[in-house]
């Protein structure tokens, strides 16, 4: 019975990822739109969550270290192997907790990312013979499960966008 019980755990929490995913919309807003349509990452840019629940949901202000990690990224070049993209795990916390915000359903909340070397929270992980190029690129949003968002009632999950097609500059 023991080597099954992981494997019944998984098939009784699938529901709850599936919902979790239909919990929330996730939109990618690229640094720049182009005149012919291609879409580019440069620096900052940002991420759209959009409550699709009826219900409100509480999530991580990104100000803190609990909403800094919400947001990481998948990111396929055309001529090359696949990478992650996270927030940066050297920023120094001078003030830190976790603090929340509501959104309501159908409304959005809006996250902040960047790839620039002068950003505290800047996303890391770009691979070392990597420089620019047309990639195909998905945000994940997610906070996981802990005593925090039980004690909060913090939603938890993880919400994809779609994959698309933007051409990203590593920065210098």
């Amino acid at each position: 019975m023991k080597p099954l019980l992981p494997l019944i755990l998984a098939i009784l929490s699938f529901p709850t990822l599936i919902r979790a995913a239909e919990d929330w919309s996730v939109e990618i807003v690229p640094t720049q739109v182009k005149a012919d349509g291609t879409k580019h990452i440069t620096g900052d840019f940002f991420v759209i969550t959009t409550n699709r629940t009826n219900r409100n949901l509480r999530v991580w202000q990104q100000w803190n270290s609990w909403g800094t990690y919400t947001i990481s990224f998948s990111v396929k070049p055309a001529d090359g192997p696949s990478f992650n993209l996270e927030p940066s795990h050297t920023r120094l916390w001078t003030w830190n907790m976790p603090s929340f915000t509501i959104v309501e359903p159908g409304k959005s909340f809006v996250l902040t990312a960047s790839i620039s070397k002068d950003r505290n929270s800047r996303l890391e992980g770009f691979p070392e013979k990597f420089s620019e190029g047309p990639a195909t690129v998905q945000a994940h949003f997610t906070i996981k499960e802990d005593e925090d968002t039980k004690r909060l009632g913090v939603w938890t999950g993880s919400a994809s966008s779609a994959p698309e097609t933007i051409s990203i500059r590593k920065p210098d």
